[in-house]
């Protein structure tokens, strides 16, 4: 297991290098709980830096507004369905 997260750590570091700034943010909507117990772990391999641009929004929007999540303002509801509380009309 520390091989793994050794390794992990090393190609996080690697892709940042060679791939900066690629990702402005990640505003992910409805995750399941298994994804907080892998990002809890994960977390610490990746750098500050590469955190901060990852935003998660807690609850269950999909019986809800999607807009009611704390990072909306960094979507543009024209882009989520109206089913989740955007505005777009989706086929």
């Amino acid at each position: 297991e520390k091989r793994f997260q050794k390794v992990l750590g090393e190609s996080s570091k690697l892709s940042e290098t060679l791939y900066p700034q690629l990702l402005d943010r990640a505003v992910l909507v409805n995750v399941p709980y298994i994804f907080s117990v892998i990002w809890s772990m994960v977390r610490g391999l990746i750098s500050a830096k590469t955190r901060a641009k990852v935003a998660i929004c807690p609850g269950d929007t999909l019986k809800g507004d999607v807009s009611k999540c704390p990072f909306a303002k960094m979507i543009n509801m024209e882009t989520i369905p109206t089913f989740m509380g955007g505005s777009c009309r989706c086929r």
